[in-house]
């Protein structure tokens, strides 16, 4: 008797992934098919791949592969990392008008925004305001990714009014949100007020970190204040300061002959 014929094997170029599923199993977790997505687009994204990263989530969408915040947070630290920060901003437009629940943006989406605002202060304060609208508080980390477009700008003033915005919630506020608003008042040459933020910031019960006593000698530097820098510098070696050695600190401007 001649057998039962065999089932036609799959193609050779055929996808491995497995079917997409439409929602999250009964046990809350993500299906395999979207980790292993997310995996493969992290993959990429650390690899500096921005390319490949769209190409691949063009193609699990084409199969209809659940996305989440995870994929929409790969997606733009790729484009953030390779300076497509108006291509990042288009395209997180996109999730927020999106009917897919689950890539709607969280706090870690905005903020990876915020640092793709380049130098566009304007946006990044829409970016924040939206934020409170969809009932999202802005972390430090918001705060100092809007800060980084101030700096981009010079635009100290507005570094300040972003630093008191975020001074409103003590849990949101670190020295890393100071240490932001510094530096973007050393890049505006407004050293005076970059100062003022750093001897403030006991009076906030923060312990200056390394990079604030860079910061500050460094606006001393722009606006060749050098009695400032070595009034500082001098704190630091008085112990006043933390830990420093000649990699973590910068060499004070000389003064003038």
């Amino acid at each position: 008797t001649t057998s039962a014929p065999r089932a036609p094997a799959p193609p050779p170029n055929s996808s491995r992934l497995p079917p997409p599923p439409s929602s999250k199993s009964s046990s809350g977790r993500l299906p395999l098919g979207t980790v292993l997505a997310n995996a493969a687009l992290g993959a990429c994204e650390r690899a500096s791949e921005w390319q490949i990263v769209l190409s691949l989530f063009s193609h699990f969408q084409r199969r209809q592969l659940p996305m989440d915040v995870v994929t929409a947070g790969t997606i733009l630290n790729a484009l953030e990392k390779a300076g497509r920060w108006e291509d990042a901003l288009d395209w997180f437009e996109s999730t927020r008008t999106e009917s897919n629940g689950a890539m709607q943006p969280n706090i870690i989406t905005f903020s990876i925004a915020l640092r793709c605002c380049a130098s566009n202060v304007g946006r990044a304060a829409a970016l924040l305001e939206e934020m409170r609208c969809r009932q999202l508080s802005p972390n430090a980390f918001s705060y100092s990714s809007a800060l980084v477009a101030c700096r981009r700008a010079a635009d100290w003033r507005r570094a300040l009014a972003f630093l008191e915005e975020a001074k409103e919630d003590r849990n949101n506020f670190d020295e890393y949100v100071v240490n932001a608003a510094m530096d973007a008042c050393s890049q505006a040459s407004a050293w005076e007020a970059s100062l003022h933020l750093f001897h403030g910031m006991a009076d906030l019960s923060l312990q200056p970190s390394d990079a604030s006593w860079n910061i500050a000698v460094g606006a001393c530097e722009r606006g060749q204040a050098w009695e400032a820098s070595l009034a500082i510098t001098k704190a630091m070696v008085d112990g006043k300061g933390l830990k420093h050695n000649k990699k973590n600190f910068r060499r004070s401007p000389r003064p003038p002959k």
